[in-house]
């Protein structure tokens, strides 16, 4: 019971984080673009 617990809240935080993670890449991403656009 305990084990299929913690393997369940592993999962939740790997999803979180990648989650987390391609926001933040595409936060980024579209910074960028911005910026590349206001330069030229």
């Amino acid at each position: 019971m305990l084990n299929y617990y913690s393997l369940t809240v592993l999962k939740g935080f790997c999803l979180f984080f990648l989650t987390l993670d391609y926001q933040i890449a595409k936060s980024v991403a579209t910074l960028l673009i911005v910026y590349d656009r206001q330069l030229f």
